[in-house]
């Protein structure tokens, strides 16, 4: 197999990585680290070391250079502390509005 269909497969390959990652912070479930395959960083190196390829072809830059994008999008997603303060700081909101609701009525 040459360079270019090689490149191509990774793309692809990274790509359905890419798109399982963002389904998981879409669905606002944390992404854990305990292997690789979960890091973004990691498909950010992989496609930087495409990119340093002088072979690569402007479709399969232009490809791997969407993938970077999208990958920054997943790396922003807050992370699983943030997404459980976040969680903890509405349930208080929420049980100061029913305690409040219910004090009303007591009154």
């Amino acid at each position: 197999m040459g360079f270019d269909a090689s490149c191509k497969s990774d793309l692809l390959h990274i790509e359905a990585i890419v798109v399982a990652l963002e389904r998981i912070t879409n669905r606002g479930d944390s992404i854990a680290s305990t292997t690789l395959i979960n890091e973004p960083g990691y498909w950010r190196q992989r496609i930087e070391t495409l990119l340093g390829r002088r072979d690569i072809s402007r479709t399969d830059q232009d490809h791997a250079q969407a993938l970077l994008k999208r990958l920054r999008g997943i790396g922003n997603a807050p992370s699983e502390s943030q997404r459980s303060n976040q969680r903890t700081g509405h349930r208080e909101d929420r049980e100061d509005m029913v305690w409040q609701t219910q004090g009303d009525r007591h009154e």
